[in-house]
């Protein structure tokens, strides 16, 4: 779910208000801090656009977006050497609230993506560090994404859903553990996009020889009922055809014993 950008500036209001029980920051001057800012957001946003498809957002550009975090930290928790306050120089002081903004952006970018829940959180605080979960998860697509490449060079595609396809299943399964099904984005959207490719290209490659199958037995239950009918048919006339044949013989038989008896 989107962060919504009023809660996102309640949380940059507590940063500032909080600096006056937190140690200062001394820089000759703000503009470094500024500068150091600028630099952060400029690298996080090239790190998300060469990791826009496949997205590999979160994995990728987890450091640069910690710097980001850092440096609006430093931002406004720094003063110059007359005494102010380097946020009271930037934030807040125009309608277009340029730094503020690109920071709002970035972190709804983030939460959007749910990239925290690929990492480990210590104490709130968010680390470069895979989560247990992230790193069971690419363990098991890499055991899928090899058997698939391995038997794809050796055998037919045939072969390789056969032997691929409980590799698969533990891989599917094992996201739809982890995952929250009824959110909008269901994990980690690394991780979502990745299965994503992952099923399709499965889908593509495998579910069409399971279709032939279910054809296949679908033919052979139609086959199975339609002789079945038949025998039961062809029964049933036969059955009547006699009782017919030996009802006839009975009257006949009926009728000489009359004319015998005249």
């Amino acid at each position: 779910m989107k962060i919504k950008g009023n809660e996102i500036e309640i949380d940059i209001f507590a940063r500032i208000s909080g600096i006056q029980n937190d140690n200062l920051v001394n820089y000759d001057n703000c503009t470094m801090v500024k500068d150091a800012f600028g630099f952060s957001i400029s690298n996080f946003t090239h790190c998300a656009i060469m990791n826009s498809h496949p997205i590999k957002l979160c994995q990728e550009c987890v450091n640069k977006y910690i710097d980001i975090l850092s440096s609006f930290q430093n931002l406004t928790k720094s003063i110059d050497k007359n005494g102010t306050a380097c946020y009271d120089q930037y934030i807040g002081l125009d309608r277009l609230e340029i730094i503020e903004t690109m920071y709002i952006d970035v972190r709804n970018l983030w939460n959007t993506a749910k990239c925290d829940a690929c990492f480990i959180m210590d104490n709130g605080t968010l680390t470069p560090e895979p989560s247990n979960k992230t790193l069971k998860f690419y363990e098991l697509y890499e055991k899928t994404a090899l058997c698939i490449k391995t038997e794809l060079k050796q055998n037919n595609t045939k072969i390789m859903c056969d032997k691929c396809i409980h590799l698969y299943i533990e891989l599917n399964d094992y996201y739809d553990s982890i995952s929250n099904i009824n959110a909008e984005i269901a994990n980690c959207m690394d991780i979502v996009d990745l299965m994503n490719g992952t099923r399709t290209s499965w889908s593509k490659q495998c579910c069409r020889y399971r279709h032939h199958e279910e054809y296949v037995f679908i033919i052979s239950t139609c086959l199975v009922l339609v002789i079945t009918v038949l025998f039961y048919s062809l029964t049933k006339l036969l059955i009547d055809k006699k009782s017919s044949v030996a009802i006839s013989q009975t009257r006949f038989a009926e009728s000489l014993n009359h004319t015998r008896k005249d």
